[in-house]
C-alpha cells in the first residue's frame, strides 16, 4: 500500500533480501551492502526478472559471506574487507578494532579461503590479500 501511495520502501534484512523482494521494496539498507553491493544488486535484478533460482543461489552465497563476517567483530571486519578491496576508510571513530593483528590476518585468510565464488568474482576479492 505504501508503494502505491508513492512512498519508498526498503528491505533491511540482508539475510532475507531475495524473499524480501517479494513484498515489493524499491531497495535495501544494510552495512553488508558496502562490501557486497554487486551481489545484492544481482539478487535484486534476478528477482525483478523472476529468476528466483539465481536470486536464491546468490542469497545463499551472500549469507555464507555474512556468516564469515559475523565470526569477527562485525564493523571492523567489514571495514577491513573494504580496505582489502582498495578503499581504506581509516580507523573507526568508535575505536572498535580487531583484538590483534593476528586476528585481522586470520579474518583476511578466512575470507580468502572461504568466500563463495559468486561473491568473490562479483566483489573482485584479492587472490593474495595484503595486510
Amino acid at each position: 500500500q505504501l508503494v502505491r501511495r508513492g512512498k519508498l520502501v526498503f528491505n533491511g534484512g540482508d539475510e532475507l533480501k531475495a524473499p524480501g523482494i517479494l513484498i515489493g521494496p524499491q531497495g535495501g539498507l544494510g552495512t553488508p551492502y558496502i562490501l557486497l553491493g554487486p551481489v545484492f544488486v544481482d539478487i535484486y535484478r534476478a528477482a525483478q526478472q523472476g529468476d528466483w533460482e539465481t536470486a536464491r543461489t546468490l542469497q545463499f552465497a551472500a549469507n555464507a559471506t555474512l556468516d564469515i563476517l559475523f565470526r569477527y567483530p562485525f564493523f571492523p571486519a567489514v571495514r577491513e574487507a573494504v580496505r582489502q578491496l582498495g578503499f581504506d576508510c581509516g580507523p573507526m571513530a568508535s575505536g572498535d578494532d580487531f583484538a590483534s593483528a593476528a586476528n585481522r590476518n586470520g579474518f583476511v585468510a578466512h575470507m580468502t579461503e572461504n568466500l563463495p565464488a559468486a561473491v568473490r568474482d562479483r566483489i573482485h576479492w584479492p587472490v593474495t590479500a595484503s595486510v
